[in-house]
């Protein structure tokens, strides 16, 4: 309950840094400012300590056990970077957890705009010095599919139903 109940934040607070009503932040500092706000609607108390190693854990998420081969198929054709709304240290410490292989990592971070805001695809298909019509982003979210086409990139959805979060992937 308190995982699902943390999750749920996870949209309305990208979208407050995205509408102007939240000063940016990465993921660890938005996670940590959910976290508590949960924990304190449950009269929850935990140490600094139990804090930052629950926000830590989002760094330790196992990849879809077909990723790791998949990318290397497709880094022998193509230059693979993720696109993350993860700050550029997660998704790292996300790769070396997974032993996933990228040519960069790219980051909503570096744009200072959470996807789907348009300037996230932009910018990284502006640090790849390409069109963004050369860019194909991958993904399981409808959301993010929709902005990245919105934004001129081309968009291949990669189906992930799960009983985790489904109304994120319908």
């Amino acid at each position: 309950d308190l995982a699902d109940a943390w999750r749920a934040r996870y949209r309305p607070i990208l979208d407050e840094v995205n509408d102007g009503l939240r000063p940016w932040g990465n993921f660890d500092e938005l996670h940590l400012a959910t976290l508590q706000d949960v924990l304190s609607e449950r009269d929850i108390a935990l140490s600094p300590d139990q804090l930052t190693s629950l926000v830590h854990a989002w760094h330790r998420l196992d990849p879809w056990p077909d990723v790791p081969d998949g990318l290397e198929l497709l880094r022998s054709n193509f230059l693979i970077a993720p696109l993350s709304n993860g700050h550029v240290r997660l998704v790292v410490d996300l790769a070396r957890h997974g032993d996933l292989r990228f040519d960069c990592i790219l980051s909503a971070e570096l744009a200072h705009a959470y996807k789907p805001a348009p300037e996230t695809y932009l910018t990284a298909a502006h640090l790849l010095d390409v069109d963004p019509s050369e860019v194909m982003l991958v993904a399981a979210h409808p959301s993010d599919l929709a902005g990245a086409r919105a934004a001129g990139l081309r968009t291949a959805f990669i189906d992930r139903r799960s009983d985790e979060h489904p109304s994120e992937l319908l």
